[in-house]
């Protein structure tokens, strides 16, 4: 879910005490993830109150996971053209794309992929 600046926020509902590194890990946020959420500028709420991976959460605790703000790339150039969306929600888009056409620029494709056709929300 994304909040009202460019930031995309996690948020957990914790089962049983743990470690909140433990915890975060079975939800599947990886260790280089917790890296970039410490230092370029994330968040991590226990209860809405910021704590480290060592905290000790309990049961029945809130965990929000605040992610840095994104960056667009310098790299991506956007593109104009159109998309047949399916469905989209605040968390998910689905497109029917035409066989063949990538999703991601590559270093030997940067030109009609999804990525930089579709608009950035603000």
């Amino acid at each position: 879910m994304k909040t009202q600046s460019n930031r995309f926020t996690l948020n957990f509902i914790v089962e049983e005490q743990v470690l909140l590194r433990e915890f975060l890990h079975a939800k599947g946020i990886s260790k280089r993830t917790l890296t970039a959420v410490k230092y370029d500028g994330g968040q991590l709420l226990v209860n809405e109150t910021e704590q480290t991976v060592r905290h000790i959460v309990r049961a029945g605790d809130t965990v929000t996971v605040q992610f840095p703000e994104e960056q667009p790339s310098d790299g991506l150039i956007p593109e104009s053209g159109t998309l047949n969306i399916l469905y989209e929600d605040e968390a998910i888009i689905i497109i029917d794309k035409p066989a063949g056409q990538g999703t991601i620029p590559s270093v030997i494709i940067r030109q009609e992929q999804l990525q930089i056709i579709l608009p950035v929300s603000s």
